[in-house]
């Protein structure tokens, strides 16, 4: 892993703390090792571990990492460019064992395909609920009154639009979740299982997505009895230079957005990442 550059930024990040240190300790231990002020080191002890604590420079990462580890700190400070280098996930449609060899997991893969792994080979099985938001304001004004409404939108994404006018500027939200569970091989393979791919069984497809996905997420992991599950993307604390927000104006319309799926692909190559050091 590439721990030291001239150029660039590292994601210092904190696997595991040494058996017994306090949070006092645990404190006092990122403050002296990792230069943290005693109030954001509290705030990332607090947080628990694993855990990206904050970011650094690329070219003292080295140094940082091994002040950590010299003090018992399992720490890891992977740069994006360690992200970016890891094998793109691969879209699949579902997983069976072939009863002529039942040993095996058969990923079936979107397009066409299929690929056959050992669970002893599956790393980590990731659950995740995906969100984006898409607000839009108009600065024209309408003396129609208040009216709110909200529209649930069936199917795989649901979507929910409300919107509001009154006489004041108009604004309409759209919110918009997707499911899916993504496993990772110890070679470096991701398999990305996505309700909205379709599928050919049409009793599936008409199940909702989260239904299907924590189905999926629980056969994969007694399965897969070695791997690591998770279920903690809603919860992870993504770097600031890693949460998307955009804004533009068009006319008399803002429009802002914001999309969980890049947070999502930096979590997903984050872990994989993490679980190298931690299952070495």
């Amino acid at each position: 892993m590439n721990h030291g550059s001239a150029h660039g930024r590292a994601y210092l990040s904190v696997l595991g703390w040494p058996e017994g240190a306090g949070e006092d300790e645990r404190i006092e231990l990122l403050v002296g090792a990792a230069g943290l002020d005693p109030y954001n080191a509290r705030l990332a002890v607090r947080r628990g571990a694993p855990q990206v604590v904050c970011l650094i420079d690329a070219d003292i990462s080295g140094e940082v990492v091994g002040a950590l580890r010299s003090k018992g700190i399992d720490a890891i400070a992977p740069m994006r460019a360690d992200m970016e280098a890891l094998p793109k996930a691969r879209r699949a449609l579902g997983v069976g064992r072939p009863k002529s060899r039942a040993h095996l997991l058969v990923v079936k893969l979107f397009g066409g395909g299929r690929s056959e792994l050992l669970p002893g080979d599956v790393s980590a099985v990731l659950r995740a609920t995906v969100a984006s938001t898409k607000t839009t304001i108009d600065s024209r004004s309408t003396d129609e009154g208040m009216v709110m409404g909200a529209t649930l939108v069936a199917g795989v994404p649901g979507a929910i639009l409300a919107s509001a006018m009154s006489s004041g500027p108009i604004r309409k939200s759209e919110f918009t979740i997707h499911e899916l569970v993504e496993v990772q091989l110890v070679d470096g393979r991701r398999f990305r299982f996505d309700p909205r791919v379709a599928t050919e069984d049409r009793a599936e497809r008409l199940r909702p997505g989260r239904d299907r996905m924590d189905e999926l997420a629980l056969s994969l992991a007694e399965a897969c009895p070695g791997a690591w599950v998770d279920r903690r993307f809603r919860e992870f604390r993504c770097p600031p230079d890693v949460l998307r927000g955009a804004s533009s104006v068009t006319g008399t319309k803002v429009v802002r957005t914001k999309d969980d799926g890049p947070l999502f692909e930096f979590f997903s190559a984050w872990t994989m990442l993490m679980l190298r050091e931690t299952q070495a």
